[in-house]
């Protein structure tokens, strides 16, 4: 980890950047903490350290073949991800200032009418305002796609606003992070907060300051605290120790290599079942509540998706249940390559949004969203396709409407 990190510096000039953090929150924090966690402080069975043992072993190869698949370049994968950036509006450019501002609002509203209705219609009613954490965890399987949208809406909304409106270090600043950190308690989510929290200190590094490898240590840190510290607020853990309990992928991924045999009969059709989560309950009511990785837990967990819980695994898990060794060997080759390519075309173009914030997205997974990264996508090439014709289009229109008139 360390090695990757001096890489970084090296080539980046800092470990900000969505390359190293990846790799970071994924093989240092859910898989390194999480092995010290349940094999020492909060020891397992003897029969599942044993794939303990194995899951730190593929994640110790997954994250080898991304540190590999970062440093390769693929022309015809820069030429595609270049031409998907041409739907976005430049902060540089003329009117980008007011339509990210005019957009930024038009999100936040949408978001907030979509939070309103899944208060109603989805249940617990003032419980969304009272306690989202305990109305995040019971009221949003059948309208979950609202809160998907209302969970999005703020860290794009606050992105767009930063971004065009090249927002300094100062009060200004800080009172745009309180604003949208305090709309983002309601969606009940640490994961929407904290990585709210994280882009924006991306924003500051590649627009304002570079910030130090002693001071990215110094923030991860304060953040891993404050994230902590949060799920004692939340009622989860009685203790910061107790807190890292938390980190239980390792031993979710170790039940599921324990139980390989007997999924057999569902091994190879994870990610076809993954395609799912594009279509909301409300309209398609037979949809599973078991598809994609979560397959895994109609073996392990019979039922418990549809109340609620959906244990989390590591990033490799699904590509090593329809693939095996070397599905795992292929995701992580493939995530580093795609992660590197992103970044490093937007160093060459910071001014392009989509770019800043797919970047924001890939490494601090700000969106919610149906279909996680696929969804985002999506959404976000349409977002800033409109853009791009209102701000251009629209600028030139109005400019040749007023010369004629």
């Amino acid at each position: 980890m360390l090695f990757f990190a001096r890489i970084n510096i090296i080539k980046y000039g800092s470990v900000v950047n969505p390359i190293f953090f990846v790799i970071a929150q994924e093989f240092g924090l859910r898989v390194l903490l999480g092995y010290v966690a349940y094999y020492y402080i909060f020891p397992v069975d003897p029969s599942l350290a044993v794939y303990l043992d194995d899951a730190l072993f593929l994640s110790f190869w997954y994250a080898l073949f991304y540190i590999l698949g970062s440093l390769l370049e693929i022309k015809s994968l820069n030429n595609l991800i270049s031409n998907i950036s041409l739907f976005s509006i430049e902060s540089l450019s003329f009117g980008s200032r007011k339509i990210g501002r005019h957009f930024s609002i038009f999100i936040l509203a949408l978001g907030i009418i979509c939070f309103a209705l899944l208060a109603y219609f989805g249940g617990g009613r003032m419980l969304w305002l009272t306690d989202p954490r305990a109305a995040y965890l019971t009221y949003r399987s059948n309208f979950g796609f609202l809160w998907s949208l209302f969970a999005s809406s703020i860290p794009l909304s606050l992105l767009l606003y930063v971004h065009t409106n090249k927002i300094k270090i100062g009060l200004k600043l800080l009172l745009v992070a309180f604003f949208y950190s305090y709309l983002s308690y309601f969606t009940g989510s640490k994961q929407t907060m904290m990585g709210m929290l994280l882009a924006l200190f991306f924003y500051v590094n590649y627009y304002l300051r570079l910030i130090s490898f002693r001071e990215s240590l110094v923030l991860f840190i304060g953040f891993l605290l404050l994230f902590l510290s949060t799920t004692i607020l939340q009622g989860s853990f009685d203790s910061i120790l107790d807190s890292f309990k938390y980190f239980d992928y390792i031993n979710s991924t170790a039940l599921y290599l324990e139980s390989q045999s007997s999924m057999n009969d569902i091994r190879g059709f994870g990610y076809i079942s993954s395609l799912w989560g594009y279509l909301p309950r409300i309209i398609f009511p037979e949809k599973p509540y078991e598809y994609g990785v979560v397959l895994i837990n109609s073996i392990l967990f019979p039922g418990a998706a549809e109340d609620g819980y959906t244990p989390g695994y590591f990033v490799w898990v699904l590509a090593h249940f329809d693939l095996g060794f070397v599905g795992v060997l292929a995701a992580g080759l493939f995530q580093g390559l795609l992660n590197a390519s992103f970044f490093k075309l937007f160093l060459k173009r910071r001014s392009n949004v989509l770019l800043f914030i797919i970047n924001c997205h890939i490494g601090f997974m700000i969106f919610n969203m149906p279909g996680a990264f696929e969804f985002g996508f999506l959404g976000l090439i349409l977002l800033t396709g409109s853009m791009l014709y209102l701000s251009k289009n629209g600028v030139a229109w109005r400019a040749a409407f007023k010369k004629t008139n």
